[in-house]
This record gives C-alpha cells, structure tokens and sequence, in this order.
C-alpha cells in the first residue's frame, strides 16, 4: 500500500517538477565545495589557481595567499606569487618568481602549505636562491 501511494504521488508531481527540482539541486550542488563553503576564485591582481580547485574554500584561498605574500616578503620582497595549485584539502603549492622579469627572474621557488591545527603553515621552500653559476654581487 504505502509504495503505491508514493508511486502515485510522485506521479501528481509530473516530470517536469521532477526535472526542474533535480536541475536545482544540480546548481546548488556545484556552487559549495566539500567544505560546504563557497570554492576559491581568484580576482584580478591574484595568482593562477589549478589542481583540485574544487578542494579549495574562499577564506582558505585568501589565507593562503596572505601567509605566501608574507613569507615572500621576507625572502625575495620583489616578486610575486604566479599560481597556486591545490594538491589535496590540506596541502597546496605556491609558486613564485615564474614569470617575474628583473633581478629575481631566474630565481623562482615554491612553497608548500599544510593546513595544520586548522592555520595554513609553510612546511617546505623549493629554490628562491640563485643557480649555483650565478653570482650575485651587491
């Protein structure tokens, strides 16, 4: 008795009540991340983000890129961060001096962040430094 009721319901309900709620969910199932938040986009002036993008909340991205400009600030102050690239829901790289031009150009790096006690955290540096037949005199 009780599937025939529902059977019947549904079908009062019509397929184009059926199509239009399941579009809806559809929509609103894309526009939240597993975190439940909304996903990370960058803005003009901001890095390139790519890798599991989808892993990526909006406040995280913004911490990120705070914590990267900050580190890069102590270590090579005249670039910038080129792109991001999101590795897991707690691991992310962060690329600098890519496309740089001028004295730091050659020496591009990347961070890796872990998120650790809920705060993003540098636990790892790659390059930053000149090539070793490069000589820097000041």
């Amino acid at each position: 008795m009780k599937f025939n009721s529902v059977r019947h319901s549904l079908c009062r309900l019509g397929i184009p009540t059926i199509a239009s709620f399941g579009f809806v969910l559809a929509v609103t199932g894309c526009a939240t991340n597993s975190t439940g938040l909304q996903p990370a986009a960058p803005r003009a002036g901001d890095p390139a983000l790519d890798g599991a993008v989808y892993l990526l909340s909006e406040p995280d991205f913004r911490a990120i890129l705070i914590v990267a400009r900050r580190r890069l600030s102590e270590v090579l102050p005249a670039c910038t961060i080129n792109a991001v690239t999101v590795i897991s829901r707690d691991k992310v790289e962060a690329q600098f001096c890519g496309n740089d031009s001028g004295p730091y150009g050659s020496w591009s790096g990347t961070f890796t962040f872990e998120r650790i006690r809920g705060e993003w955290k540098v636990v790892d540096q790659r390059g930053g430094k000149p090539p070793n037949n490069e000589r820097v005199i000041i």
